[in-house]
C-alpha cells in the first residue's frame, strides 16, 4: 500500500501516559535503518526499512501511547527526497495498541504514526513499561529509484514540533516535559546516480564517435572510387 507523502521526514512522538508512581526517567527516541548506504549503480531500484525506537534513558518509564511524525530530510528544501517513496508502515506488536497513519504537508514531514494502549476502561488501562533496552514501535519501507534520485547524504529525523509532537504522561493527555525527551537521527547515503554532466559527456563522445565513423566511411569510399 502506497502512502506516497506521509509524514516520514517528521517523527512526532506523543507518548501517552506515565505513571506518577514511577521515577521520572527520560525517554530516548531513535531511528535505525537496515542500511546506511544505497548504491544505485548496482540496482536501479532499492528498498530499505527505517525503524522508530523508544527506551528509557535510565530506570523505567511508563507510556500509554504516542504520535510520531517522521521527516525524510532532503539536503535542500522540505519535500520528500527526489526518487524516494514511502511504500508501507507497519507496527511491531511490542506496544500492543491501535495504530493509525496520517498525512502531513511537506513542511511538517513525510509520515506520522499514532498508537494508543487499548482503554477498557480508560482509568485502569495498563501502560507499556519501557526500560533502557530499545523497543521498536513501528517501521516503514522506503523505495529509492535511480530515475529521479540524487547523490547525497539524507537524514530521517523526529521533528519536535509543538503542534505535531507530544509525549503524554497520563492516560488523559498530560504532557511529558521537553527536558525529559531526547532525539536521535539516522543518515542514508545515496550513491551511484550519474551526474547530469556525465550524461552530457557521454552524449558528446557518442556524437564525436559517429562523426569520426562517417568521415572514415566517406574517405574509404572516395579511395575506392579513385
Amino acid at each position: 500500500m502506497r502512502f506516497g507523502k506521509l509524514a516520514l521526514s517528521v517523527l512526532t512522538v506523543a507518548l501517552l501516559g506515565l505513571d506518577a508512581s514511577v521515577s521520572q526517567a527520560g525517554i530516548l527516541l531513535s531511528l535505525v535503518s537496515t542500511t546506511n548506504s544505497v548504491d544505485l549503480s548496482v540496482n536501479p531500484v532499492q528498498q530499505f526499512v527505517i525503524g522508530v525506537r523508544a527506551q528509557a534513558d535510565s530506570g523505567t518509564q511508563n507510556l500509554f501511547g504516542y504520535t510520531i511524525p517522521v521527516d525524510l530530510r532532503n539536503p535542500v528544501g522540505t519535500d520528500t527526497p527526489p526518487g524516494w517513496t514511502v511504500l508501507s508502515v507497519t507496527r511491531t506488536p511490542s506496544f500492543g495498541g491501535n495504530l493509525s497513519t496520517s498525512s502531513l504537508n511537506p513542511a511538517e514531514g513525510d509520515v506520522s504514526m499514532s498508537e494508543t494502549r487499548i482503554a477498557d476502561p480508560a482509568p485502569t488501562t495498563v501502560p507499556f513499561t519501557f526500560t533502557t533496552t530499545p523497543v521498536t514501535l513501528f517501521e516503514f519501507t522506503v523505495e529509492v529509484s535511480k530515475n529521479g534520485a540524487v547523490n547525497g547524504t539524507y537524514f530521517a529525523s523526529i521533528v519536535n514540533n509543538g503542534s505535531l509532537f507530544s509525549l503524554n504522561n497520563t492516560f488523559d493527555g498530560g504532557v511529558l516535559p521537553a527536558n525529559q525527551i531526547s532525539f536521535g537521527t539516522v543518515s542514508i547515503d545515496i550513491v551511484g546516480v550519474p551526474e547530469p554532466s556525465s550524461f552530457a559527456l557521454l552524449g558528446f563522445v557518442a556524437i564525436a564517435g559517429f562523426c569520426a565513423r562517417t568521415r572514415y566511411r566517406k574517405t574509404t569510399l572516395l579511395s575506392i572510387s579513385k
